[in-house]
């Protein structure tokens, strides 16, 4: 329970941030832009269930997409102006995250977590943006 609160009280930080950050981050979505912390909490309610995390596991990995979720937000903008630009700066920073979950995660959750990606074309799916 101790650590529930933390993982809220971390999020609303996020939220707070992100707000001060851009009011794109949360009517901008049409562009790909999303509202970090929603984001986060909806992606959260999918991956505990489903991967089986620890309490513990649940801090790491929401620090990991909070993260995820910000840097992919600080570059969206170069898709259109910069597609090439844009492709290097997903590649990496998508790499760094799955790396960072392999980490977090157990063999059979990483596993697990590879099988929820949906395709690429699911843009509804919650998770599609950690993969696309």
């Amino acid at each position: 329970m101790k650590h529930l609160w933390i993982l809220l009280l971390f999020i609303c930080w996020q939220a707070a941030a992100v707000k001060g950050q851009s009011i794109k981050t949360v009517t901008n979505t049409a562009t790909g832009v999303v509202n970090v912390a929603s984001t986060t909490t909806k992606i959260m309610k999918t991956l505990t269930p489903s991967l089986g995390l620890s309490t513990k596991q649940q801090t790491s990995v929401a620090k990991l997409v909070t993260s995820y979720l910000l840097d992919r937000n600080n570059i969206i903008p170069m898709q259109k102006s910069n597609p090439s630009g844009y492709n290097s700066k997903f590649s990496v920073l998508n790499n760094g995250f799955l790396g960072k979950m392999k980490t977090v995660l157990t063999i059979r959750q990483y596993a697990k977590f590879l099988g929820l990606k949906p395709g690429p074309t699911n843009t509804a799916a919650v998770l599609w943006i950690l993969f696309f």
